[in-house]
């Protein structure tokens, strides 16, 4: 029988080193405490994501709610599902850009189920795709000028994160510049918020 101090509070710990990356994930759990009153609520879950890639440490928490006390869903099997949430999900995603390609391409989404999405095949179809459409990659230069740019002509007056990216990727496609990675994006919008914010404070009179 599961003791008083195990029932109240539960952790766990995985560690997945699979795709040339390791991820260390923790789950947490405490039963509900009598004053949250939230409808069929037994215990609140914590996960929290530790990814190391190529030496870049980066850190997600999320929280859960669990209608099953910890006896019937202990953390083992809350990670189980969680895991399993994100396949599905992911395997979701997947299928959905899948259909949109083979709908641009006028061709039957079963025939893409094949082809390599990574690795050397890919990269030459992207550059002839981008010889076509006459767009070039995204170099770091460019990368590193156009976060100037974009600090300097539109995050010191715009501070809404999704509007800066929203022009910055009018910028990459006017220039007709392959857009870089997701993450690179997010760190490119960051970078100039950052930047406006601190030249706005030191450019600021004093009072």
């Amino acid at each position: 029988m599961q003791s008083p101090a195990l029932a109240r509070r539960a952790a766990i710990s995985t560690t997945d080193t699979s795709h040339g990356r390791r991820v260390r994930r923790t789950i947490k759990a405490v039963q509900v405490p009598d004053w949250i009153d939230f409808p069929d609520t037994a215990q609140i879950i914590q996960l929290r994501r530790t990814r190391t890639i190529k030496g870049r440490r980066t850190i997600e928490v999320v929280y859960v709610i669990c209608s099953l006390d910890m006896i019937a869903a202990p953390p083992a099997t809350v990670a189980t599902w969680i895991q399993g949430h994100c396949a599905v999900e992911n395997a979701l995603h997947w299928v959905r850009d899948v259909v949109f390609v083979a709908g641009q391409l006028g061709i039957d989404a079963a025939g893409l189920g094949f082809y390599e999405w990574s690795g050397s095949t890919i990269e030459y179809h992207r550059a002839q795709v981008r010889e076509h459409l006459g767009y070039r990659a995204a170099t770091v230069t460019d990368q590193e000028r156009l976060t100037v740019w974009l600090s300097e002509a539109v995050a010191h007056a715009e501070r809404r994160p999704d509007r800066v990216r929203e022009e910055l990727l009018a910028e990459f496609r006017s220039l007709r510049i392959e857009l870089p990675t997701p993450g690179r994006l997010v760190r490119m919008v960051r970078s100039a918020l950052r930047t406006a914010e601190q030249t706005w404070r030191h450019g600021s009179p004093a009072d």
